[in-house]
């Protein structure tokens, strides 16, 4: 089962976080990417909360072909 696309947030950890809260000391940061968003998705470690930090790229490949890439940030949260 992939992970729910509406749990792939384009904001910051940060912001996701709180202002006053080291995000670090809270959850486990762990780098997700894909060739789409529903690949990503599939990549999603488990226990993740939410996704933080999508990015979006394309890039310009040989043969006048583009590649789609997708990014974000797990957050994972720490056992306490």
């Amino acid at each position: 089962m992939s992970f729910p696309l509406e749990k792939i947030l384009p904001i910051s950890t940060q912001d996701y976080a709180g202002p006053n809260v080291n995000a670090k000391l809270i959850y486990n940061m762990v780098g997700v990417h894909g060739s789409s968003l529903d690949n990503l998705a599939e990549k999603v470690p488990e226990r993740t909360e939410v996704v933080t930090d999508l990015r979006f790229s394309v890039s310009a490949t040989t043969y006048n072909r583009t590649a789609n890439f997708y990014s974000g940030t797990a957050l994972i949260p720490r056992e306490r």
